[in-house]
This record gives C-alpha cells, structure tokens and sequence, in this order.
C-alpha cells in the first residue's frame, strides 16, 4: 500500500464516491450549510426534490467554475464579481425555499475547499489566490482567536450580501496585514479551521 492508496481511502470514506469530484464536493458542502435552513417548507419537501434542486445548483456551478477557469487576467476583483452572480444563482435556483447569502456563500465556498481537496487543478489555477473562506461559526471564533476581526452579533447563515462581502473583505485584509498581499486567504482557513461541536 502507499500514499496514494491511503489517499483514496481518506477521500472515499470522506465523500463516498469521488468519480465525479464536482458532485462529491458540491454535495459534502451542501450537507454542511442545510442544517441552518430551519423552515417547515424545506422540511417538508421530499427528498427526491432535494436531491433533483441539489444536482442542478451543482450543474449550475460546475459551468461557472469551468467559466471561471477560461477567465483572462482573473484579479481579486474580478473574482469577486463572480463570486457574487454564483451566489445570486445559486439564490434565484433554490427554489424550495428562500436561502440567504450568507448560505448561499457557504455551498460555493465549501465546494471549492473540498475540491482543492479532490482535484489538483484547483490548487494550481490562477483564481486560487483569491478564494473566499467559508464562513461558519468555528471560523468565526478562529478569527477572534487570532486577533484578527470582531465576531458580528448576526448569524453567518442569516446574513445578506453586503453584510457577507463586509466581513469577507475585512478578514481577507486582516490576513493579507499579517501574512502579505499574496497569501490566500483559503490557506489561511485550511491551517486554522478546526473541528468544533459549537458551529
């Protein structure tokens, strides 16, 4: 056995199936950010329909990180940009029930985390630098831990646009002062997320 085996093994055990790393990836981070949709009309919903509107957002933002990746000159603002219409598409889509930014953010960001995971031409494309950090409870705290940003009072679930792209900026920022311009924030939240039964 080597490496890789142990590789396999980690990622299949995480994921289930990884013939598909996009659908691996998008369905592992919807997992991660559903548990905060707490309506009775998501809870009511079967899960054929959750899974039918789970495969079409990930279709939706598998063709938006393929565009993405044929985008020239990509800069900070430019990711941005497009960070911000995924989200408003991943919001108009959900169609079950209404999302909030701040969950919408959630499902782009943790799929791109758990493909940086799965697949090395994310951790090698241009965009890297720029990915956001996904926001949740124990990033939070972490933040706080280190000095870096204030904890909001409101709920990363429940926050709108603005609020998301205000705190995103400001952590960025933060990170960039202690670490330089071209650190990637991403990595930054790969070193100091930990598990927490709090989030």
């Amino acid at each position: 056995m080597n490496q890789d085996d142990i590789l396999h093994f980690l990622k299949t055990a995480y994921f289930g199936s990884i013939d598909d790393q996009y659908a691996a990836a998008s369905k592992r981070a919807y997992r991660d950010f559903c548990r905060t949709i707490r309506s009775q009309l998501f809870k009511n919903a079967t899960s054929e329909l959750k899974e039918d509107l789970r495969r079409k957002i990930t279709d939706y933002m598998k063709s938006e990180i393929e565009r993405l990746a044929k985008m020239k000159d990509i800069d900070s603002a430019a990711f941005d940009e497009w960070h911000s219409v995924v989200c408003r598409g991943i919001i108009e889509r959900f169609t079950i029930d209404t999302l909030c930014y701040g969950q919408a953010q959630k499902w782009i960001n943790m799929t791109f985390k758990y493909l940086c995971v799965l697949d090395d031409a994310i951790k090698n494309a241009d965009y890297f630098k720029f990915l956001h950090i996904p926001m949740d409870n124990i990033i939070l705290d972490v933040a706080v831990e280190a000095h870096l940003i204030d904890r909001p009072v409101k709920r990363w679930s429940r926050w709108n646009e603005a609020e998301y792209k205000r705190y995103q900026n400001a952590i960025r920022n933060a990170i960039h002062k202690n670490k330089g311009n071209h650190y990637p924030p991403l990595l930054w939240e790969f070193r100091n997320w930990k598990a927490n039964e709090n989030d």
